[in-house]
């Protein structure tokens, strides 16, 4: 499966609110990365390193 990342220079399309703090308690910073990278077009990825899911308070 091809899964790369599309050329994008606005750091994942205004799709984030940056400037703010977000207590994401015990969640795994896996799972961050892994919402940024759907978030700037790579849907295919399923999981990075020991990620457990996405996380929705990013958005």
């Amino acid at each position: 499966m091809d899964c790369r990342l599309p050329p994008n220079e606005d750091g994942g399309g205004g799709t984030l609110k940056p400037g703010r703090y977000v207590n994401a308690k015990s969640l795994l910073v896996t799972n961050l990365f892994l919402s940024m990278a759907e978030r700037m077009g790579a849907h295919c990825i399923e999981r990075h390193g020991d990620s457990t899911g996405r996380l929705t308070a990013i958005g």
